[in-house]
């Protein structure tokens, strides 16, 4: 990430769409409202903030001037322009960017406002059930994030080292209230943070916000070669256990093939295909947005052969992908979907996700980002969790009070599963495995098509 910056983790409008109603959040004396062409501003206390439809309308300068050397994935602007174009039936999007005195940027916030429907959220769908037979539209509701769901587990706020902090999150806060306001959303979210990067959050406190945990984040930071290399670095009852995974899926006569490039990704993720992804995300506890199959072909398009596909075929018939986007040595394993009547005899879950990490490795990825959720299985793989959390603030005084109160008995409790110590220490576990192995990536199983 570049020195001095700070990462923490659509219907079209035009930027006078955005801005405040007349007589919302007046700016108290000494501070001004002005027009441009960027949209409206406001200007407060040295600091000032402009709030775009899309981040096309961001001057280049400013946007790379806090995002330009980024190591991941997070803030590429091709991934955030997909996301903009695609979405725009489920959400609606909004940049904030935060200028100082001189008018030098400081800091970029993606935002999105989202109508939630609590019912699909197990821990409340009771709840909502029973309120619902008095109110029958009990339950919906409208919440503006400031981030993206993509990718999983990490932001989309950047803020620069030398300015201000707890001056740019109370103009950020100042920003996020006024678009609630006028969109209607009863809740403002700041996510998505580990530990370490709340430390630099702490003020969002003092402007009302509570700061909960969510699922963790999964990262594999195993520089590898190849799956084969990984496998051999295993200790021997975890690798016995990968090699039944990798004999059920030999003897089942499945076959794997890896896809790359604007042309090739976008023909072989069909409707069909999209529908096992639409079937996977039907069952999350998490439900937010589901993305359509245009979106995927979209990052084919935007990223090159730096978005994959790691295909599995029943015979001609796709029967389970991940897509994989790739930002220099890092790798981001973020959609899939499966044939569920193929799980359990061919180990088809466990035997995707080593296929696409000999991908990622063999092509050059020292950090494979795996996201949030299927704890267990990712923990066993030997990635490192890192506990996540948002920070909440309600529009309502009422409710904002009645949410610090009672969330606790609310808010499903956050468990970590484990770490599982599955690598060899140096000098143990020296036994000698059997010649003859099929691991994924031999010329015979795998092919590449980039086009």
């Amino acid at each position: 990430m570049m020195e001095g910056i700070q990462a923490f983790g659509s219907i079209p409008l035009t930027s006078d769409e955005l801005i405040l109603t007349p007589g919302a959040d007046a700016p108290p004396s000494g501070d001004a409202l002005t027009s441009g062409a960027a949209g409206r501003q406001w200007i407060a206390g040295g600091l000032s903030h402009s709030i775009h439809a899309s981040v096309t309308e961001i001057p280049p300068h400013d946007w790379n001037l806090l995002t330009a050397a980024d190591a991941d994935l997070t803030m590429d602007d091709r991934l955030i322009r997909a996301y903009e174009s695609m979405m725009g039936d489920q959400c609606r999007t909004f940049t904030v960017v935060i200028r100082d005195a001189a008018g030098k940027a400081v800091a970029l916030a993606c935002s999105t406002l989202f109508r939630v429907d609590l019912g699909n959220y197990v821990w409340l769908r009771h709840m909502v059930a029973t309120a619902r037979k008095l109110r029958p539209h009990c339950g919906n509701i409208s919440i503006l994030f400031c981030g993206l769901p993509i990718p999983s587990g990490q932001n989309h706020l950047r803020i620069a080292h030398h300015a201000n902090r707890p001056a740019v999150l109370a103009e950020l806060d100042r920003a996020m209230r006024n678009i609630a306001r006028e969109q209607g959303a009863i809740a403002t979210v700041v996510k998505e943070f580990t530990d370490r990067e709340c430390d630099g959050l702490q003020s969002l406190g003092d402007l009302g916000y509570s700061r909960i945990e969510i699922p963790p984040r999964y990262v594999l930071s195993r520089k590898c070669a190849s799956f084969d290399d990984y496998l051999d670095s295993l200790k021997a009852h975890y690798r016995a256990d990968v090699n039944r995974s990798l004999k059920k899926f030999r003897e089942s006569g499945l076959r794997v093939e890896q896809v790359r490039g604007p042309v090739d990704l976008p023909r072989v993720y069909t409707d069909d295909v999209h529908r096992m992804y639409e079937a996977m995300r039907a069952r999350t506890e998490y439900p937010l947005e589901i993305y359509p199959a245009q979106f995927m072909r979209d990052l084919g398009r935007r990223f090159g052969r730096d978005a994959s596909l790691t295909c599995i075929y029943q015979a001609r018939r796709l029967v389970a992908f991940t897509i994989g986007l790739a930002r220099g040595p890092i790798y981001h394993n973020l959609y899939s979907g499966l044939d569920d009547s193929l799980r359990r005899d061919s180990d088809l879950y466990f035997n995707l996700f080593y296929r696409d990490l000999d991908f990622a490795w063999r092509s050059g990825a020292q950090e494979i980002h795996l996201g949030q959720t299927a704890d267990q299985f990712k923990s066993r793989l030997g990635s490192q969790s890192e506990r996540m959390y948002l920070f909440i603030r309600p529009t309502n005084r009422l409710v904002r009070w009645a949410f610090n109160r009672f969330s606790r008995w609310v808010l499903p409790k956050i468990e970590l599963v484990k770490p599982y110590h599955v690598f060899k220490e140096a000098g143990k576990d020296r036994q000698k495995r059997p010649q003859r192995r099929e691991a994924p990536g031999r010329s015979d199983e795998c092919v590449t098509n980039e086009t």
